[in-house]
């Protein structure tokens, strides 16, 4: 009788193990899963993709070639504004207007070499050398999307678009609680 108490006790000691590795399993599966999802609704959402693409080439109707036949090398990368000499004042109107209404927050050019801008950053406490390359090291969210980028040389640029929004997709205004989203197009 003292045998058979032994071989359940062990049985059960071997289920639970068992029962325990294929919870790991599952756990860890279920975790990567969801930091990818998490990763793909912050970064390069398709609808986002399509606006950045939109952007870009109302930019490149207007200053964007001004901007690329600066030396960008030199300076990493450049902000994106309303403001260019082929523009008129409806110009200006409008594109203020657009990208109110599209939720940007800010729109970045930067080279396709995206290790020289990562490089000047401390991580421990966002500050670069350089006070340009310090508007992407302080902000944590744009660095770790910046990180995430497949970088391919076929590219000269890159056109980042950083969206801010409440929740429910509404702008954001001071006092909500922001959700930053990101999305790129590449710019030859």
């Amino acid at each position: 009788m003292n045998k058979k108490k032994g071989f359940i006790f062990v049985e059960t000691i071997i289920v639970t193990a068992i029962l325990l590795a294929s919870l790991m399993v599952i756990y860890s599966l279920f975790t990567s899963s969801y930091s990818q999802e998490n990763k793909k609704i912050k970064y390069d959402d398709a609808s986002k993709i399509y606006q950045v693409y939109y952007l870009k080439r109302f930019f490149q109707a207007f200053n964007l070639e001004e901007i690329k036949a600066r030396d960008i090398n030199s300076n990493l990368f450049f902000n994106v504004n309303c403001v260019g000499d082929a523009m008129t004042s409806n110009d200006r109107s409008m594109c203020d207007a657009m990208l109110a209404n599209l939720h940007v927050k800010q729109i970045l050019i930067t080279t396709h070499n995206l290790d020289s801008i990562l490089s000047n950053c401390d991580p421990e406490s966002g500050v670069s050398p350089s006070a340009k390359a310090s508007i992407i090291c302080a902000n944590n969210s744009l660095l770790n999307y910046m990180k995430s980028l497949d970088v391919d040389n076929t590219s000269s640029y890159f056109f980042i678009v950083e969206f801010a929004e409440t929740e429910d997709g509404e702008k954001c205004e001071e006092n909500d609680p922001c959700f930053t989203s990101y999305a790129y197009v590449p710019v030859d």
